[in-house]
C-alpha cells in the first residue's frame, strides 16, 4: 500500500507518503498564495525522495478542513 497525502487547507501545502506503516516521504512549504504552483511540484519531489513513481500509489487522501483555506469557509 503507497497513499499520496494532501493538504491545501491552511497556508501551507502539505504532500506525503504512507507505506501503510510510516510516513517514508513529505513536503510542506507555507504560501498562501501559491498551493496552485506548489502543489504539483510538491507530489513529484515527495515520489522522487521516496524513489516512487505516481503508478506505485495505491490510494489518495485529501485534507478537506475545516480551515481558511476550505470551499464555504468565509475570509476575513
Amino acid at each position: 500500500m503507497l497513499l499520496l497525502a494532501l493538504d491545501t487547507a491552511t497556508p501551507a501545502v502539505t504532500v506525503a507518503l504512507h507505506d501503510g506503516h510510516d510516513v517514508i516521504a513529505s513536503s510542506s512549504q507555507v504560501d498562501a498564495r501559491r498551493h496552485g504552483e506548489l502543489l504539483l511540484p510538491a507530489i513529484d519531489r515527495v515520489l522522487a525522495e521516496a524513489g516512487r513513481t505516481p503508478d506505485a500509489v495505491t490510494g489518495i487522501v485529501v485534507g478537506i478542513g475545516p480551515g481558511p483555506r476550505t470551499p464555504g469557509c468565509a475570509s476575513a
